[in-house]
């Protein structure tokens, strides 16, 4: 009788294994939406789990066919999207028990890119597709991208001429340094009575040279000499250029003296702790040293979170940089035990900007404010820098 149910248990085992069911976790549509986005139209599908996917698309017959893997579908099947370009879209289940899922346009549209999303700060993978309007006059009429967990490749069907099918990636990418404080507003003040002011100018004047010298990046500095800004006018002058990330620099004070090392901040509704909730209150109180009497409604109430204007896809790349940057940093320079933080800096709300705040060190600390003035500092902080930029431009462009 123990051999019987010895046996059958290793029979059950080896049923429950062998049943794709049991085996491992099934893939589900999660959610699905289409709207306006910029220039164009954007449709995301979310899923629980990382998906192969293949895109083919012919153009003239306004249609997209996204091809899946089996997957758990509880949505409609079919649905009728409003706004955007895209118009509706059907599922069609395989017998090779894959799926395909039709959208239908209104318009010849191309797809500029299509990347998959990893669940950063969202719950699900997101597979997002961009459409802009067809302004070339010659094209293929069958375009194919597919993705194995690894980069997106297109393949063309039938060979054509100039202007080719390519994203716009070959443009030198603007990033806009912001030094930190400046003017009236000082910022904090080093041990040995150096201003944080001078500290992050002359860092970014020094990072600017660099960077700009290797031709691979273009900076632009909010401020280039001694004068105050508002928060709000550093961001505008990152999106006035059209810039592809935003750094703000700073050096932070604090009453432990013996605390040093380098951290990063993205935006966040909710500080990661105490100590980041006081220094971006402290932060974005400067707005009220320089007051004047065109003080905007926004100026007056700088510490409010206006988390609803900034789109998700920013923050995502917000987060991919951060992750980068002090990652590459850690290998040459001390950095905090949690150097990634959260925060609510007004100088990192440009809704369509990803934007980071870059602590440098701490001018309470002898060792670091000594250093954050040196031009060893400055030039591991400029390398480190050039390395990143290539390592975040690589994947969010590919």
């Amino acid at each position: 009788m123990d051999r019987f149910l010895i046996n059958f248990r290793f029979l059950l085992v080896f049923i429950v294994l062998m049943y794709p069911g049991f085996s491992k976790a099934s893939n589900s549509v999660e959610g699905i939406r289409s709207g306006l986005y910029k220039s164009g139209t954007r449709f995301v599908i979310d899923f629980s789990q990382k998906v192969n996917y293949k895109i083919t698309q012919n153009i003239e017959l306004n249609e997209i066919r996204i091809g899946l893997p089996k997957v758990i579908w509880d949505l409609p099947k079919d649905r009728v999207f409003s706004r955007g370009s895209i118009v509706s879209y059907s599922l069609i289940k395989k017998n090779n028990n894959k799926n395909e899922l039709i959208l239908k346009t209104n318009a010849k549209v191309l797809i500029s890119r299509s990347f998959l999303l990893p669940p950063l700060d969202y719950k699900y993978y997101r597979l997002v597709i961009d459409l802009v309007e067809r302004k070339q006059k010659k094209i293929t009429n069958k375009i194919t991208i597919k993705n194995k967990n690894s980069p997106i490749s297109i393949i063309s069907k039938k060979q054509y001429s100039k202007p080719k099918f390519k994203p716009k990636l070959n443009a030198v990418p603007i990033i806009v340094i912001d030094p930190g404080h400046g003017g009236v507003d000082g910022g904090a003040i080093g041990i040995n009575g150096s201003l944080e002011k001078d500290v992050t100018l002359s860092a970014a004047l020094y990072l600017k040279k660099i960077i700009n010298d290797s031709g691979r990046y273009k900076v632009i500095l909010t401020r280039s000499n001694d004068k105050y800004l508002k928060l709000r006018q550093r961001i505008n002058i990152a999106r006035k250029n059209k810039a592809k990330l935003f750094l703000s620099l700073h050096a932070d004070s604090i009453k432990n003296s013996r605390v040093r090392g380098a951290s990063i901040y993205t935006l966040s509704e909710t500080a990661s702790d105490k100590e980041a909730e006081k220094l971006a209150n402290r932060e974005n109180k400067s707005d009220l040293i320089g007051v004047v009497s065109d003080l905007d409604n926004e100026d007056s109430d700088v510490a409010q979170i206006l988390i609803s204007l900034v789109q998700r896809e920013t923050m995502n790349h917000s987060l991919k940089f951060a992750n980068i940057f002090i990652n590459n940093l850690k290998m040459s320079e001390q950095v905090l035990g949690r150097p990634n933080r959260k925060a609510g800096f007004v100088v990192l709300k440009a809704s369509d900007v990803p934007s980071v705040l870059i602590e440098m060190g701490f001018m309470s600390n002898k060792a670091d404010e000594r250093k954050l003035q040196t031009k060893k500092f400055k030039r591991k902080l400029a390398n480190t820098l050039l390395i990143s930029f290539d390592s975040f431009f690589d994947e969010v462009n590919n």
